[in-house]
């Protein structure tokens, strides 16, 4: 795909393309069967003689346009789901972290409280133990 986006290759890929065996036919079909570009010319004569499967170079790229733009919603479709899911955990971070603190908040008042009670229960011994 590099090489496509290179400015002096754009030119080429803009360029008509002409038939090696049949001079200043340009290249406009599609051999499926041998994977190659031809001419009219060499589908009418060897080609479709022999059986090969012959396409119109403009429905190949059609056909390949259409399945890019499709391919190409998609991977768009994932990334934005995949950068809302990254926001989602990001949100949920703040919120956690509230709730952590408040839970160590609960957690601290709890053992005051505790700390409490333990004093007065020694008061209460030191007070009423028969040392006195």
């Amino acid at each position: 795909m590099e090489e496509l986006s290179k400015p002096e290759n754009r030119k080429k890929i803009n360029d008509k393309m002409y038939c090696n065996e049949h001079s200043g036919m340009e290249l406009k079909v599609y051999c499926k069967t041998c994977d190659q570009l031809i001419c009219r010319d060499c589908m009418d004569f060897k080609h479709v003689q022999q059986g090969h499967s012959c396409v119109l170079v403009n429905d190949v790229a059609s056909n390949y346009k259409e399945l890019l733009a499709s391919d190409n919603k998609a991977m768009r479709e994932d990334a934005l789901n995949e950068s809302n899911a990254s926001n989602k955990l990001l949100s949920l971070t703040p919120e956690q972290l509230d709730r952590n603190a408040e839970n160590a908040k609960n957690k601290t008042e709890k053992k005051k409280a505790l700390v409490a009670i333990l004093i007065i229960i020694i008061i209460i011994k030191l007070f009423i133990s028969p040392n006195k």
